[in-house]
């Protein structure tokens, strides 16, 4: 596994909050908007579909949630998993989910 990190869900102010964090803990800011992803609602274009806060060795990672969907305090967070291999991946997945409910299968993107 190479790293854990934390993936924090917004209600259409992700940017400002991102752009919080980098003026208070300093590093990189990479932005994504959901214009950028395939079929996409217009509506959503402005938003963040993937933000990324890093530092040293840390990453934030953060997205606005599209519009139709909102996220609650308490409910706005995951937890983001980078591999070594689709075989580590596949294992840790089957792990996990046993016992538990599937909100996203394991799945390709682009």
């Amino acid at each position: 596994m190479k790293q854990i990190n934390a993936y924090l869900s917004f209600n259409g102010n992700c940017r400002e909050a991102v752009n919080f964090y980098a003026k208070a803990l300093g590093g990189e800011v990479k932005i994504m908007t959901w214009a950028k992803a395939p079929g996409a609602p217009k509506e959503s274009a402005d938003r963040i579909m993937h933000a990324c806060l890093t530092k040293d060795e840390g990453t934030l990672m953060a997205s606005d949630m599209p519009p139709g969907k909102s996220v609650h305090a308490g409910d706005n967070f995951s937890v983001c998993i980078d591999f070594d291999s689709t075989e580590e991946q596949a294992k840790c997945f089957a792990a996990m989910s046993e016992g538990g409910e599937v909100t996203m299968p394991l799945q390709e993107t682009f």
